[in-house]
């Protein structure tokens, strides 16, 4: 995934990584995923069909801070 330049930029940390969610077979694809908190002190990495963050940056504008 590209940001766009302007746009909406998570607060969560984010980098682009293999996600081997969606795999069926060979290698993974890399694409950017939020290291999303846990309650324990960890972090998780997001799905980017369900994460809200990936959602906003794919479609919010700069200084957007509610959705449409």
């Amino acid at each position: 995934m590209t940001l766009r330049p302007g746009g909406y930029v998570s607060p969560f940390p984010a980098k682009e990584q293999p996600n081997y969610a969606l795999r069926i077979e060979g290698a993974a694809v890399i694409e950017r995923l939020h290291n999303l908190p846990t309650s324990d002190g960890g972090t998780v990495p997001c799905n980017p069909v369900y994460c809200r963050e990936c959602e906003r940056e794919r479609t919010w504008k700069e200084g957007q801070t509610r959705g449409i």
